[in-house]
C-alpha cells in the first residue's frame, strides 16, 4: 500500500439526503480501509464544537468535493450559498475536484455546478436506477479512479484534465491499468468462485507478515492440479483491473522459466537491458519505484518454485501479488485453497460449458429451471463422478458440445471408460490448461515419486481403496521419516489431502482412475 496520504472528501448535502449518503459511504468503505481516502461530512463534528468552523475548515482542506444534488439540496440556502459557492471557487482554482453526484431527479437548469460532468453515468439520477447498489458501485468507481490520479499526478493536474475533458472521459482513461498483460482470456463460462474471488481480495487487501516483509501484501491460491486457479486468478485479474495501475503476470513453472518470464517484463515496462540479470533488476527497480500494481506468478507448483519466485521480488515495494500453486504447504506464505465444484455449481458449469442452456444463464436457479429434471440429475451424477474438477467438467462440456453426445451418453461412455475420456481433451485446446486431465494427474505422480519412491507406492496402494479416509495405519512398518517425506511430495502435489491429527489422508477419485489405469497398463 502507498505511503501516500489518503485523498479527502467532503460530503455537502441536505439532510433529508443522509440515508443515501450513508449508502455511499459504506460502497466506499474499501478505499478508506485501503487508506486512498477519507471522508467528512457534518455528522462527524463532535459535541460543543463550533459546526460552521468545523465545515468550512473541512471544505477548504478537501481534494474531492461531492455535491449530492436533489431538489432538497437546491432548496437549502446554507448548501447554496456557502458550499457550493465555496466549491466552484476552488474549482476554479483547481484546487479541488468538485464532482456533482445526482441523487434525486430535481430541476437544476441554471445551476453553475451543473456544467462540471458529474455522476453516476449519463447523470441518471441514482433513485431512478433499477438497483441502488449498481449506482453507487458506478459513483465508487468514478471517485476510485480520480482519487487515484490525484495520489499520481497532483490536484492541480486533475483539476486542469477534468476542466478540459470532463470526468467522464479522466475516469475512462484512468480506470484501466496501463500494462496488462494477462495471456488468459475472461472465461466466459467462468462459475461460481464469488467467496474465493472475495476472499482472495480481502486478503490482498490485509496485511501479512509472509518472508518478505510485513509491509508487504501476498497470497496464494492453492489446490489440486485442474481445479481452476489459473482460470480463478485470471477472472480476479479481469474483475479488479481497475483497481490496479498495472497487472502483471509471470509464468512460474519451472525456475529457468519462471526468471525469465519475470525479466521479459522488462521490456513492458520500458527497460531496454540486454542480460537477464540487468533485466531483472530493472523489474524489482520498477516494482519497489511504483505502486498500486499487481503481479500474479502462474503455476509455482511447489514451496520451492513460491520461494524462488518471492526471491525475484525487491525488499521493499507497495503493490499485490498473487501467486496459483498446488502445495497445500505455503510456510508463512497466507493462502485461499481452491476447491473443487459442489455438485449443483459443477452441474451448472456443465450444463453451461456444453451449452446445453444459454451461457449467459449463470445463477443455480436460472439454470435448474431451464432445464428437465431428468438432464439436472444426469448432470449432477456426472459432476460428482467426475469428483467436481474443474479441468475435467471443461473436457466434458467440451465434449458434449462438439460430439452432440448428449449428457447420458457422455456419463456413459465415462462409466464404460473412464481413463480413455480422461484422457480425451476434445478438438478445442484450453490456451490456459493444454493438458488433459488424465495428462496433468500422471505428471504430478511421476514428479511425487522422483522426491520419494513410497510415493507412488502409497497411490497405487490408495487407488484400490475408498477414496475418503485412508488410515495411515497402513503404513506402520515404514520409517517414520520416509512416510512423512513421500505423503509431503503427495501433498505438495496436492494429490492428497492430509488429516494429521486422524492419522488419515483422501485422495480424489480422478486421481485413482489415474492411477489405476498406469497400473492396468
Amino acid at each position: 500500500m502507498s505511503n501516500k496520504p489518503p485523498v479527502k472528501l467532503f460530503y455537502s448535502y441536505a439532510h433529508e439526503d443522509e440515508a443515501l449518503r450513508d449508502k455511499l459511504d459504506k460502497h466506499l468503505a474499501q478505499l478508506k480501509r485501503d487508506k486512498v481516502i477519507e471522508s467528512w461530512h457534518d455528522r462527524d463534528i463532535s459535541a460543543g464544537r463550533d459546526w460552521q468552523n468545523a465545515i468550512d475548515a473541512n471544505l477548504e482542506a478537501a481534494d474531492i468535493i461531492l455535491l449530492l444534488v436533489s431538489a432538497d439540496f437546491l432548496a437549502s440556502d446554507y448548501c447554496f450559498d456557502v458550499e457550493i459557492k465555496c466549491s466552484m471557487q476552488r474549482h476554479q482554482e483547481k484546487s479541488a475536484v468538485v464532482i456533482p453526484v445526482l441523487l434525486r431527479s430535481c430541476d437544476t437548469h441554471g445551476a453553475e455546478f451543473m456544467k462540471l460532468q458529474g455522476l453516476p453515468k449519463d447523470l441518471k439520477p441514482v433513485t431512478t436506477w433499477d438497483n441502488l447498489d449498481e449506482a453507487f458501485t458506478d459513483i465508487a468507481k468514478g471517485i476510485r479512479a480520480v482519487a487515484k490520479s490525484i495520489r499520481g499526478l497532483g490536484i492541480q493536474a486533475v483539476a486542469e484534465a477534468i476542466q478540459n475533458k470532463g470526468i467522464t472521459r479522466v475516469v475512462e482513461n484512468t480506470g484501466k491499468p496501463d500494462i496488462f498483460n494477462v495471456p488468459v482470456p475472461r472465461n466466459p463460462f467462468f462459475t461460481g468462485r464469488v467467496d474465493i474471488l472475495e476472499n482472495l481480495h480481502q486478503a490482498l487487501h490485509e496485511q501479512h507478515e509472509i518472508a518478505l516483509k510485513p509491509s508487504e501484501r501476498a497470497t496464494a491460491l492453492s489446490g489440486l492440479g485442474g481445479v481452476g486457479k489459473t482460470q480463478t486468478a485470471a477472472e480476479y485479474a479481469h474483475r479488479y483491473k481497475d483497481d490496479y495501475s498495472a497487472v502483471l503476470w509471470v509464468l512460474a513453472d519451472g525456475e529457468d522459466l519462471l526468471r525469465s518470464s519475470f525479466a521479459q517484463l522488462s521490456v513492458l515496462l520500458g527497460f531496454q537491458a540486454e542480460k537477464q540479470d540487468d533485466q531483472i533488476l530493472a523489474v524489482q527497480s520498477w516494482l519497489r519505484n511504483n505502486d498500486g500494481w499487481l503481479l500474479i506468478f502462474d503455476n509455482a507448483e511447489t514451496l520451492a518454485l513460491l520461494t524462488a519466485a518471492k526471491e525475484l521480488l525487491p525488499s521493499n515495494f507497495n503493490g499485490h501479488v498473487l501467486f496459483t500453486t498446488r502445495a497445500q504447504a505455503t510456510g508463512s506464505l497466507a493462502s485461499v485453497p481452491v476447491d473443487c465444484f459442489d455438485d449443483d455449481t459443477g452441474a451448472v458449469f456443465l450444463l453451461r460449458r456444453s451449452k446445453w442452456v444459454d451461457m449467459a444463464l449463470a445463477a443455480l436457479e436460472q439454470v435448474r429451471s431451464s432445464v428437465s429434471d431428468s438432464d439436472w440429475q444426469t448432470a449432477t451424477t456426472l459432476v460428482h463422478e467426475l469428483g467436481g474438477l474443474a479441468l475435467a467438467i471443461d473436457q466434458a462440456g467440451a465434449y458434449i458440445e462438439q460430439t452432440e453426445c448428449g449428457l447420458e451418453g457422455y456419463l456413459t461412455r465415462y462409466r464404460n471408460n473412464a481413463a480413455a475420456m480422461l484422457n480425451e481433451r476434445g478438438y478445442v485446446q484450453s490456451a490456459d490448461h493444454p493438458e488433459a486431465v488424465y495428462k496433468t494427474f500422471l505428471l504430478a505422480l511421476e514428479n511425487a515419486e522422483k522426491r520419494h519412491p513410497l510415493a507412488g507406492e502409497i497411490l497405487r496402494d490408495s487407488a484400490l481403496l475408498h477414496p475418503d479416509g485412508i488410515s495411515e495405519k497402513l503404513y506402520a512398518d515404514c520409517d517414520p521419516l520416509d512416510l512423512d517425506k513421500a505423503l509431503a511430495a503427495l501433498k505438495d502435489y496436492s494429490l492428497i489431502q492430509r488429516v494429521p491429527e486422524r492419522k488419515l489422508f483422501t485422495v480424489h477419485r480422478l486421481v485413482q482412475v489415474v492411477v489405476r489405469d498406469v497400473c492396468d497398463g
